[in-house]
């Protein structure tokens, strides 16, 4: 009888043992989860920068295409205004 309540104890403190490293386990998780969050938003930030710098570089683009169109256009006016 005592054998088997000595074993019970161990068993107990077996469960015991276990439990804290659950827990232990749980929190590392938790905190590695927490990490990976905050890593995937870093990443989202990159993106939408990188997107902001394409599409400021295509407005500039677009407006120097739209200058170079319109100083065209006005030279094209000016020699038809000047030949009449």
């Amino acid at each position: 009888m005592a054998d088997i309540q000595l074993q019970l104890q161990n068993i107990v403190k077996l469960a015991e043992v276990a439990n804290i490293q659950l827990a232990k386990i749980k929190i590392t998780i938790l905190q590695a989860s927490d990490i990976y969050k905050i890593q995937i938003v870093r990443d989202i930030f990159s993106i939408l920068e990188d997107l902001q710098n394409i599409i400021q570089g295509d407005i500039e683009t677009q407006a120097y295409h739209t200058q170079t169109l319109l100083a065209d256009e006005l030279d094209r006016y000016k020699e038809k205004k000047c030949i009449c």
